[in-house]
């Protein structure tokens, strides 16, 4: 029988050549996902800021292209409001400081540079600049109250005028007015005397006015001068039916023994019924305003006198002239090539184009009126493109 009690017993031990694959794989694998978790969440943290980064100088660069609108509002704003020579500016709209030059190329034509800069810690400065053309159109087709076709000198310091005043031909001025805003148009328009004139083109329309049809015949009048001599004339004086529009006519006729033909003579004190009153001059007759007042502050469209055609010489006297001698109206006068001296003085108010006019002696007064003078003019800004800063 085996005596057991002197065998050795077998007992557990740990062998560290063990290496339990199952178990150390397990580890492995939790470190790589926290290693692939660690760099998700760094390359996250990372696009984040540079998504933030990225924002930002969008937003800021959205800002500076704003502070540039913001610099064209500006300089359009002073264009206006009558600005009549180049300009410069600035200014600041959400922390952008923006700055501009506008320079007067020609009466309707500006050009404007504008710059806007923005700084911030996260992007630094960002600048922006921009250019572009503004042009200006009158809005309505008669924006002068005085207008010459071919020649305008003024050379008597009393005188009222509406600016601005403009002329195809060549303007001769003294004294104040030096300092009037004159508007010559190439190629023939000049400006001797002037300081505040300026060039445009193209030619001003100074259109002959169109004979109209449904006309009246003048009315004939005998003028008696001071020397007591008679003359057949056409005459306007008193109370007068315009008959709502309807054309008064006056054609040329020779058979005058004293002016050589029928001038037509507005003088004394003329009330319009039915208004408007128009009066159409025709060509070689000539006009005349002995003293008259006309239409004193009614409305200026009421009243309108339009002559065709300019001087021209015959018997003694000098035909389709025009003459004034003390007289005040309130209306329009439209004879594009009429030669007008003012003797003792004229005061228009509304509108008025001749073919030239010189004065030196008494008073000389033109004075726009919004319903047949519209001297608004709209202005638009094209080619608005980017530069260099």
């Amino acid at each position: 029988m085996l005596n057991t009690r002197h065998l050795p017993v077998a007992t557990a031990t740990s062998d560290p050549r063990d290496d339990r694959p199952g178990e150390r794989g397990s580890v492995v694998m939790s470190m790589l996902v926290l290693m692939v978790i660690g760099l998700l969440v760094a390359s996250m943290f990372t696009y984040s800021q540079a998504s933030a980064r990225g924002s930002m100088r969008l937003e800021v660069q959205r800002s500076v292209t704003d502070g540039l609108d913001a610099a064209m509002a500006n300089a359009m704003s002073r264009i206006e409001l009558g600005e009549n020579a180049s300009f410069t500016g600035s200014g600041s709209i959400d922390q952008v400081q923006f700055t501009y030059t506008a320079t007067r190329t020609a009466t309707l034509a500006w050009t404007v540079e504008a710059s806007a800069t923005r700084t911030t810690t996260a992007t630094g400065t960002i600048e922006r600049a921009a250019s572009a053309s503004v042009t200006g159109t009158y809005r309505g087709s008669s924006p002068y109250a005085l207008f010459t076709k071919t020649a305008l000198s003024i050379t008597n310091n009393n005188f009222a005028l509406s600016e601005p005043i403009g002329s195809n031909g060549a303007i001769s001025v003294s004294g104040n007015a030096s300092s009037l805003a004159f508007h010559t148009f190439v190629p023939s328009g000049s400006c001797t005397g002037c300081t505040n004139a300026t060039s445009q083109s193209p030619t001003w329309p100074t259109t002959e006015p169109a004979t109209p049809s449904n006309t009246r015949s003048c009315p004939l009048a005998v003028l008696t001068d001071e020397y007591g001599r008679q003359s057949n004339v056409y005459g306007f004086l008193g109370t007068l039916d315009g008959k709502n529009g309807q054309p008064y006519r006056c054609t040329f006729r020779t058979d005058n023994p004293y002016f050589g033909h029928y001038p037509a003579i507005i003088y004394q004190t003329i009330n319009i019924i039915n208004p408007p009153l128009v009066i159409h001059i025709d060509s070689k007759v000539t006009l005349w305003f002995l003293r008259a007042n006309v239409n004193t502050g009614g409305d200026p469209r009421n009243f309108t006198v339009q002559a065709v055609g300019g001087p021209t010489s015959g018997s003694g006297f000098e035909y389709g002239r025009f003459w004034d001698d003390g007289t005040k109206l309130t209306g329009v006068i439209n004879a594009p090539s009429r030669e007008v001296r003012v003797d003792t003085g004229i005061d228009v108010t509304g509108r008025m184009m001749v073919g030239s006019l010189t004065f030196s002696a008494n008073s000389l007064k033109v004075t726009a009126d919004s319903r047949v003078v519209d001297a608004t003019i709209d202005w638009t800004s094209s080619s608005w493109h980017a530069v260099a800063p």
